[in-house]
């Protein structure tokens, strides 16, 4: 509703329309935490299929491409696993690729980059994604995968947990 209402109103300097995206931000936000507790309160089997890893990842770069471009950040791919087909289960794959690219977009200043790369060797397919971000100390590194832990204000600490998970499953 909230997105319909802001769809309803005619222009960008109407009073109503900065709180309305407020609260549609907030919504999305309050989504994404329900989401992450159910996707970690209940172990989904795997539904594979025959996906092309490059095109995957196109789509995930496709899907945050306006975001990084509102937050003044280049979103690169460089794919180079043209052809290969693996048995993945593609919402949640993506969703593992996904979260580390907003991790990568949130951690990235403006006027950095963020690039996505895939590379084939004789028995992998390798998957990269880079920021221009600050990095992380020894210590966050130590505990990013950990249950609710987080750096992040607000942060749920369970999309890296979640990820992890998802990779580890295929």
């Amino acid at each position: 509703l909230s997105s319909h209402a802001l769809d309803m109103l005619e222009s960008d300097e109407h009073a109503a329309r900065k709180p309305m995206r407020t609260v549609r931000a907030e919504v999305d936000r309050l989504e994404e935490i329900v989401s992450s507790f159910l996707s970690l309160a209940r172990e989904t089997e795997l539904r594979t299929e025959p996906q092309e890893v490059d095109a995957l990842l196109q789509e995930c770069v496709r899907l945050f491409q306006k975001d990084a471009e509102a937050r003044g950040i280049r979103l690169l791919g460089d794919f180079h696993a043209a052809g290969l087909v693996l048995m993945l289960d593609p919402k949640q794959w993506m969703r593992a690729i996904l979260n580390v690219l907003l991790n990568a977009l949130e951690a990235c200043p403006q006027g950095g980059r963020v690039r996505l790369f895939s590379r084939r060797t004789d028995t992998h397919c390798e998957i990269e994604i880079r920021d221009d971000g600050p990095g992380l100390s020894p210590e966050v590194t130590e505990r990013v995968f950990d249950p609710y832990f987080t750096t992040k204000p607000g942060g749920t600490g369970l999309g890296l947990s979640i990820t992890r998970s998802i990779i580890e499953e295929h």
